[in-house]
């Protein structure tokens, strides 16, 4: 599906642009939704940390928890795993 949206005015003529509808599945697995699940995900005194100890703290978080699972993780299971950081 597209969708025609007058874009400017040019010499008296209406240039028209065809955008291409976006698909809401896919819109749940870009970066910006991800990463905000992810951080709403964070125990609130992570977040509270000042960055350098916070980026320290879920760094080590993180490398271990792919460590303990030797394997790739899924995203619902990342975020799942979040939930029980301290």
């Amino acid at each position: 599906m597209y969708h025609t949206i007058i874009t400017c005015m040019a010499y008296g003529q209406i240039l028209r642009t065809d955008i291409k509808a976006s698909n809401p599945e896919l819109q749940k697995i870009t970066f910006s939704r991800i990463g905000a699940r992810l951080w709403n995900e964070i125990p609130r005194n992570l977040r509270e940390l000042s960055r350098k100890s916070f980026k320290a703290r879920i760094k080590n978080e993180l490398l271990s928890m792919l460590d303990k699972e030797n394997a790739f993780l899924q995203i619902h299971e990342i975020i799942h795993k979040l939930k029980s950081f301290n």
